[in-house]
């Protein structure tokens, strides 16, 4: 609902604050008042374009905000009309409510033209403020930009109508879990394309690794070996000189082993040594033992040497040819081998993909079908009410069709599905008899476009989610009688929704659960704007102006009186 209007350095308005309430509110006003100035501001904060001077003199900005009070507000995020909108957006909002659980939706023109949008006080795009208040808010009037004239508006109302809400879901499922499919199969296919491009180089990078026949940590293991055998005469001095100091140690140990023997004769302090001159023993004839095996493994061999060598400058070539380690060499030889594979076979992925492309595309058909079947049914019995409608509304010559094709590609006839199915619907209208029937934009009027979408609204006021309805001068050039009929459909709409309606028709005014009077005061340097909200008695005496202008007898107040019992009974 919205709670509030904020404006501020607005044309010739420093500050104007306006209160709402549920139900259905009626802004009347003399011609010049300023009605059309607080519905074009509100036009503003859904995207329209600044088209003139609105900050006021002296100001470098001004603002325009609403607050909506959102308690009983279900978000539904089926049917956005902006697909680059991301849904998480909204719920982010709705998630991160203040506690009064509000949403303020507030926009900022500067000197220089430049616009700032914010929901809450954070910084949004203009897409995701007209996306996210239009569920909220709609404006209708004779120069307000409609809707209705898209096609997947006329879709979303007739699958409101149809309760279609359950299925679309279902769609939209098998619909995102199709292009998500797609995508990973065109990822693949896509590099099955570039590997065919170069499948000869790979084959050849292939063949030549293939005949690359080491192991991961072998040029580490050769280098060592090689360091080995090339140092092998080097290697057998050293040992040697080992050998030999280790001997006199060796010696050394012995004795002074059988030393401290003699002297346990007759001394036991030094016991605790045993152990560590005995283990000294033994390393030292461990280390001897080891060296003389050493020694005799130790053999020139000028071929192996050779070997090795060659296997080292094989293994260091083809790392500077590749620019990898001997590891990532391995790898990519293993890459190789999958990669030649895929080229010439489907991958177990790329196979599985396919069979459940082909059962998803099954039951988005299936469910696509479904819908297109619901769809026809309930189409013909919406054209009915909303005819009624028309009737009613003094438009029994206009005569609505809603026509429902299948979207195809023109060359292959293949269905073209979405989120929605695979259906369009164009609602077509005829305003004569003997006219065609043709889309709404190319033969309806401002003031015709307003009382239809008053007809769809009436028709689905228990299916819109949108909660508040703004009817600008929709009732210009009508009958009092028809005035009537449209102030009672518009009282049955605010049962469900919060209902604005601008109007110079008394018949129509009567029925507000509040009436706000705009009136405009001028003095010789100001003009300002000021909304009363109407008592019981300034309601019968603005319906009596309405009826009368300037000259409000008793006699004009006993039929605005009238006029609002009549409103009151229905």
């Amino acid at each position: 609902m919205l709670n509030c209007l904020k404006l501020k350095n607005y044309i010739f308005i420093d500050d104007l604050e306006i209160d709402f309430s549920e139900g259905l509110t009626i802004l009347t006003g003399e011609t010049g008042s300023g009605k059309s100035i607080l519905v074009d501001a509100i036009s503003l904060l859904l995207g329209e374009k600044v088209e003139k001077q609105i900050i006021k003199k002296d100001a470098d900005f001004c603002e325009i905000s609403v607050i909506f009070d959102i308690k009983a507000r279900l978000f539904d995020t089926q049917n956005f009309e902006n697909e680059s909108i991301d849904k998480e957006i909204f719920e982010e909002f709705l998630t991160n409510l203040n506690e009064e659980k509000t949403l303020i939706f507030t926009r900022r023109i500067l000197k220089n033209n430049k616009n700032k949008f914010y929901i809450n006080g954070k910084f949004v795009i203009l897409n995701v403020m007209k996306e996210i208040l239009s569920r909220f808010l709609e404006i209708h009037g004779q120069n307000s930009n409609q809707k209705i004239f898209s096609n997947s508006i006329q879709l979303n109302i007739l699958d409101r109508f149809s309760n279609n809400q359950k299925i679309l879901k279902e769609i939209e499922k098998f619909y995102n879990l199709k292009n998500q499919i797609e995508k990973k199969l065109s990822d693949i296919l896509e590099e099955k394309k570039v590997l065919k491009e170069k499948k000869d180089f790979l084959k050849f990078q292939a063949d030549e690794l293939s005949k690359f026949n080491f192991k991961k940590g072998e040029d580490e293991e050769l280098e060592i070996e090689y360091k080995k055998l090339s140092n092998i005469d080097l290697i057998g001095q050293i040992l040697n000189n080992i050998s030999e100091k280790s001997a006199i140690i060796s010696q050394n140990i012995f004795n002074l082993a059988k030393n401290f023997e003699e002297l346990k004769k007759y001394n036991n302090d030094y016991l605790e040594f045993d152990n560590e001159i005995n283990s000294s023993m033994d390393m030292f004839n461990e280390l001897e033992n080891r060296i003389n095996s050493s020694k005799n493994l130790l053999e020139s061999s000028p071929y192996r040497l050779d070997e090795i060598a060659a296997k080292l400058d094989k293994i260091s070539k083809m790392k500077k040819k590749y620019h990898l380690r001997l590891d990532e060499l391995l790898e990519y030889k293993s890459k190789l081998e999958t990669d030649l594979k895929k080229i010439d076979y489907d991958s177990d992925e790329e196979i599985e993909l396919k069979d459940e492309l082909i059962e998803i595309n099954k039951k988005l058909d299936e469910k696509s079908q479904e819908i297109h079947k619901i769809r026809f049914e309930n189409a013909k019995n919406l054209e009915i009410l909303i005819n009624k409608n028309f009737e009613e509304l003094d438009m029994e010559k206009v005569q609505l069709k809603i026509e429902i094709t299948k979207n195809q590609n023109f060359s292959t006839n293949d269905l073209i599905f979405s989120k929605t199915g695979f259906d369009k619907v164009n609602f077509l209208i005829k305003t004569n008899p003997g006219q065609d029937f043709a889309e709404l934009k190319n033969i309806i009027s401002g003031g015709e476009l307003s009382r239809i979408m008053l007809a769809i609204k009436y028709v689905l006021s228990n299916f819109d989610k949108t909660t508040t309805l703004i009817f600008d001068e929709i009732d210009t050039g009508i009958s009092g009688k028809t005035a009537f009929i449209i102030g009672k459909k518009m009282k049955n709409i605010a049962m469900s929704h919060q209902v604005f309606c601008i109007t110079h028709q008394p018949q129509v005014a009567v029925f507000g659960d509040n009436n706000k009077l705009i009136k405009k005061e001028i003095s010789a340097n100001d003009i300002k704007i000021k909304v009363e909200n109407l008592s019981k008695t300034g309601k019968i005496k603005e319906i009596a102006r309405m009826l009368g202008g300037l000259n409000i007898t008793e006699k004009v107040i006993e039929n605005a009186k009238e006029l609002i019992e009549s409103a009151e009974k229905i």
